[in-house]
């Protein structure tokens, strides 16, 4: 074998090895892209949980404050401020709710775009 052939080989070597080493840092990326996407929605999942658990927290409380008004307790304003408080506690809660929606169709489409 020449010279010629065996620096033919060799260079074919390091263009197969680095071939090979393109392939793992693609896996690498689209390993990343899943868990990130997975670690998202996970995290959605459980803003929802806790931002449910707020929101009927904010439904007693007005509920509470209107019996404190029947019995003249309270005030109108006392109720206007729970309510605005339940009112914005459902809007974060829907904002969670579409960023979990986000945050799936992300995952799904990073799982069905593996190749």
């Amino acid at each position: 074998m020449t010279r010629k052939e065996r620096g033919a080989i060799r260079l074919s070597k390091l263009e197969v090895r680095e071939i090979e080493l393109e392939q793992q840092e693609q896996l690498a990326t689209i390993r990343y892209k899943i868990q990130a996407a997975l670690n998202n929605w996970n995290t959605s999942v459980d803003q929802i949980r806790l931002y449910q658990s707020v929101k009927e927290d904010y439904e007693r409380l007005l509920e509470g404050e209107r019996k404190l008004f029947s019995i003249g307790e309270s005030s109108l304003f006392m109720i206007n401020s729970r309510e605005k408080a339940l009112i914005n506690a459902q809007l974060n809660l829907i904002e969670f709710k579409r960023d979990n929606k986000v945050a799936k169709h992300l995952l799904d489409y990073n799982l069905v775009n593996i190749r």
